[in-house]
């Protein structure tokens, strides 16, 4: 599973950049274990990227009451939390700072993407507004 609902092309941009950064923090963290390490990731992403389409399909709806602003910083946040997760179990004496360095890495990772959602919601509104506005006057 790769493929996750977007309400615009910036938005998913903004969630394909994520995903990447997402996927080189788990090489990184796992670049000294076994390969089988960075498999046991994969499932967890999959899981993300389902659950954030499930509460996609049904914005404001009986399933998923959160609206639209809230849904759009649920994949990565899913993902945030998932990672640290992952990353604390696989900590140990040896490698211990090398991952803390990467969590505080992927903690700036996702101060940007939220910026660049909260930006590319502020303008995914505008132009909402703009077509309303436009068909009213019709």
């Amino acid at each position: 599973m790769g493929k996750f609902l977007t309400i615009n092309t910036t938005h998913n941009t903004i969630l394909k950049k994520y995903m990447s950064k997402v996927d080189g923090f788990i090489y990184e963290i796992t670049e000294n274990q076994p390969i089988e390490k960075w498999k046991l990731f994969q499932p967890l992403k999959n899981e993300a990227i389902r659950l954030h389409n499930e509460l996609g399909k049904d914005i404001e709806g009986e399933i998923n009451p959160v609206g639209e602003t809230e849904w759009v910083f649920m994949l990565p946040n899913f993902l945030l939390f998932g990672c640290i997760g992952f990353a604390t179990a696989l900590k140990d004496v040896e490698n211990s700072d090398d991952i803390n360095g990467e969590i505080e890495r992927l903690y700036t990772y996702v101060s940007t993407t939220v910026l660049e959602l909260v930006n590319m919601l502020m303008e995914h509104k505008e132009q909402k507004k703009r077509k309303q506005t436009k068909s009213k006057t019709k």
